[in-house]
């Protein structure tokens, strides 16, 4: 780490989550793992939530925001993008045709890519601590947990539902809905028993990976679909209502 410059930690974690993402684009499209190009995925969120916490300790360079939506472009959005397309095209129903998945992908792709170009440049005053809509880190686990549950289904109810899954993300992304920030808002104010409790939750799921292996994507994406569904809900900064004097 001495030899790496302090402004260049952050930058350093932002090209693993760019590298995570470059190799999911290629496992999705040369071998159609989409599981497996969702985790990659998954790891590169851990590089972006540690970059940016590196970013505020160290300091950045001069072009490391943008470096970080470019890195967050390729993970949560293209890569993602080419999960959606290439699964609900593989699914086994007639309801979706392919000019609307490509018109859903398309959509998806362009509501993430203006999510981070308005992160950078704001077009409301912002909270500490607070997202201007849901942020892109959940809603990439949000749509592609959606589409990797309904390819396990064959009917078309469940194309039909992850395709809607994506769209409402995509629109929640691009919203003013205020989200609060997981490790700035969130999690400092849990109390030590949920820590505790979902600490065991996850080792409890590690297990179970480790001695189902055959099971381990279902159980995955489930954990997924479970953790972004939830933040969904429980992000949302409500207003509290006033009290009349």
């Amino acid at each position: 780490c001495k030899v790496i410059p302090d402004q260049w930690y952050a930058n350093s974690l932002t090209f693993a989550n760019l590298i995570c993402g470059a190799a999911a684009i290629w496992v999705v499209c040369r071998y159609s793992w989409f599981t497996k190009g969702f985790v990659l995925i998954f790891v590169g969120q851990f590089f972006d939530l540690f970059d940016g916490r590196m970013a505020r300790k160290y300091g950045s360079t001069k072009r490391g925001a943008f470096f970080d939506d470019v890195a967050d472009a390729t993970s949560f959005g293209l890569a993602a993008a080419c999960i959606i397309h290439r699964a609900l095209k593989s699914h086994e129903s007639a309801l979706l045709p392919n000019n609307l998945i490509l018109g859903i992908t398309l959509f998806y792709l362009i509501c993430l890519v203006y999510r981070l170009y308005r992160f950078l440049y704001p077009t409301k005053p912002q909270q500490k601590g607070v997202f201007q809509g849901m942020p892109s880190p959940a809603g990439v686990l949000l749509a592609c947990s959606a589409v990797l549950l309904a390819i396990r289904h064959p009917c078309p109810a469940a194309a039909a539902s992850a395709a809607f899954v994506v769209v409402f993300t995509s629109i929640l992304m691009v919203s003013n809905v205020p989200y609060l920030h997981f490790g700035q808002s969130l999690w400092p104010n849990l109390p030590r028993g949920i820590k505790l409790l979902l600490l065991i939750v996850l080792i409890v799921f590690v297990n179970i990976v480790l001695v189902k292996k055959q099971d381990w994507e279902a159980a995955f994406v489930w954990l997924c679909a479970a953790l972004s569904l939830l933040y969904g809900i429980v992000g949302i900064q409500y207003r509290k209502a006033k009290t009349s004097e």
